[in-house]
């Protein structure tokens, strides 16, 4: 009996060959396919790929799975031309139809996760994996499938492409990275206006495209490495008949991005974040343009964790093939689908720590519990969307912004672990600064600055930080725009239109301004932002490798174990004993008190204090302690 899935070759994948049969029918041969390198046998100009010792070249499909329940039967047929029964979601069974529609030949090659990869298999998912940047590069087009045409999908593609056609209008089409603030003032003339309209017809049509933009297909994660893979004129989107190349979306977003600046008809319901994943789409077509751009992993699995994937591991395993750190000897970050999802997370947060040694993965933990997924404290949940770190900054901000623990900040020392077990709980130095005793509400998320200063319990404007002496209310400026400078300097008259209100929400967002515990009656305690879990009870500490402080939730270990742990105190421990009534934190995320961001604190710590300690820190731990993070 024949095999369907033969194992394959080095640098080998599969394609299907689609054809029409005599009564219209699909028939569909699996095949086997060799990549062929760029500079083997003289150049791409007769095929990419060898498909039964012939180059060819073959289409790439990007498309979503849609329902994994909804599946039909599809016969196909091996290299000895025997007939197998597949099981395939409908959503590929209609892409492949309306491919071979568009395409007009009888014959064409495809790649497509679904048939190309034995799905039944770990091992080869895990190699096909690691080649798909290749598998698409190699391609001769890529279509993209949006789905059947509905919810005026063709109307929506008749104003994307008008609107795209704005773009030619004033800038050479071959150019795609233009200067858009130069285009901005051409782009405003009566021709341009037509576009937006507010008449009845014109609302329709930009309802479809809404519509058109927000279909699950630009939510995915494998689609930033599928779409951008080859030139954007050869990318082509499909939905039912309608289509557009990837280049005249992106034209069409430049275009839009532009008219948004100026006053829109708030009837045509025209606003950034229908335009969102486009925009990401966009901005990693240009990264992986521009070789000389490194970006490392961490960065990239930030910056793409609110797209949606199927299998949650390859929120991060789509990425490794573009992160400029992921392949360094010694300090690789291994794809393998033999594990779930669970220890990828634990792996790839033992990774990243001893990459960037540094606790700057713990800027991602918010303390929430994962409701698909079994996550320690201290492994981020990827699956769940971006809550922004003052940390990270923005476009503007150079380099670091903070090292609250000082000459700790990038000098982390992690231990030795066995990868098959991963650590149960994390060995760290820390300096237990605080008790928490009041939290605000959570930040609004409205643009009434106002509002954001009813978190300044006190109302005495002249009162001063019994931290530092310096006016409360411009600490409180400072703490809630997370130490960016340009909206502290606005902020004397709490005025919302002097307001960078961008800057301040993208700090505040999910966040709680809390109090800790005044160290005498009648005294002030530090104020400072914190994670949307704070609750009062929670301790406030500056933790070796941190560049924020950190809130942990303290609690007396039940009983006795011993447990796997990865040691980030200097020593080699692999497995740590923790004895009933140890006291064990979990991480509920990180904190911002301004004063304590730069390393002050280790000039109050000691035998021998370089500082006097001021009052409000009377309560602090002299030295560093010992704890474990669950």
């Amino acid at each position: 009996m024949s095999v369907l899935y033969e194992p394959l070759l080095p640098r080998h994948t599969r394609v299907t060959r689609v054809r029409r049969g005599d009564s219209g029918e699909l028939l569909i041969t699996i095949l086997p396919c060799r990549l062929i390198a760029n500079t083997e046998d003289g150049s791409w100009s007769d095929g990419r790929a060898s498909i039964n010792g012939v180059k060819a070249n073959y289409l790439a499909l990007s498309y979503t799975w849609g329902n994994v329940r909804d599946k039909v039967r599809l016969q196909v047929f091996d290299t000895q031309h025997q007939e197998h029964e597949l099981e395939v979601t409908r959503s590929l069974l209609q892409a492949i139809r309306q491919t071979l529609f568009d395409n007009g030949d009888d014959e064409f090659y495809l790649w497509s996760d679904q048939l190309s990869i034995d799905q039944s298999s770990a091992e080869e998912k895990t190699a096909q994996i690691m080649m798909m940047r290749e598998i698409y590069e190699h391609a001769g087009h890529v279509v993209v499938w949006l789905g059947p045409a509905s919810d005026d999908s063709l109307l929506g593609f008749r104003k994307i492409q008008e609107v795209a056609a704005l773009f030619e209008h004033i800038q050479q089409p071959d150019n795609e990275h233009v200067d858009l603030h130069a285009m901005h003032f051409r782009l405003l003339d009566s021709f341009a206006e037509a576009a937006w309209a507010d008449t009845p017809e014109s609302q329709r049509e930009w309802t479809a495209v809404r519509k058109v933009l927000t279909r699950p297909w630009f939510s995915r994660t494998w689609i930033r490495q599928e779409a951008t893979a080859i030139p954007s004129h050869s990318t082509q989107v499909l939905c039912g008949p309608s289509h557009v190349s990837l280049r005249k979306l992106y034209q069409f977003l430049h275009v839009a991005m532009l008219r948004l600046a100026s006053p829109m008809p708030q009837t045509l319901q025209f606003t950034s974040d229908m335009f969102s994943n486009l925009g990401q789409l966009d901005s990693f077509y240009h990264l992986r343009t521009q070789p000389q751009t490194e970006t490392p992993l961490l960065t990239l699995v930030r910056q793409f964790r609110g797209s949606e994937c199927t299998d949650l591991r390859d929120k991060i395993f789509c990425l490794v093939a573009f992160a400029s750190d992921a392949s360094e000897p010694g300090l690789e970050f291994e794809i393998d689908y033999s594990t779930d999802a669970s220890f990828v997370y634990v792996n790839f947060a033992i990774w990243a720590l001893r990459r960037y040694k540094s606790l700057d993965i713990f800027s991602d933990c918010d303390g929430m519990k994962a409701q698909n997924i079994s996550l320690l404290s201290w492994t981020p949940n990827w699956t769940r969307p971006a809550c922004f770190s003052p940390i990270d900054g923005n476009a503007g901000d150079k380099g670091r912004l903070y090292s609250a623990s000082g000459i700790y900040a990038n000098s982390l020392v992690v231990g030795t672990h066995d990868p098959a077990r991963p650590p149960g709980l994390l060995w760290l130095s820390g300096i237990r600064i605080a008790t928490i005793c009041s939290v605000s509400d959570e930040a609004p998320l409205n643009p009434d600055v106002r509002a954001l200063r009813s978190w300044l319990f006190p109302t005495d404007r002249h009162m001063t930080c019994p931290l530092n002496n310096i006016p409360m209310e411009r600490v409180f400026a400072t703490t809630i725009s997370a130490g960016r400078q340009r909206p502290v300097d606005l902020w004397a008259d709490i005025e919302p239109s002097d307001v960078d209100l961008v800057q301040v929400k993208t700090a505040t967002r999910h966040r709680r301004l809390f109090f800790t515990q005044p160290a005498s009656e009648g005294s002030r305690g530090l104020m400072g932002l914190g994670p949307l879990l704070l609750q009062p009870g929670d301790s406030l500490w500056m933790l070796k490798g941190g560049r924020a402080l950190y809130a942990l939730q303290e609690s007396p270990m039940p009983e006795t174990r011993r447990m796997n742990c990865l040691d980030l105190t200097g020593g080699s421990a692999t497995v740590a004993t923790v004895h009933e009534g140890d006291t064990v934190c979990q991480l509920m995320g990180e904190c911002y008190v301004h004063g304590l961001m730069a390393g002050e604190i280790l000039d109050f710590i000691g035998d021998s204090p370089k500082k006097t300690r001021p009052s409000v820190l009377e309560g602090m731990d002299r030295d560093f302690q010992d704890i474990y993070l669950v």
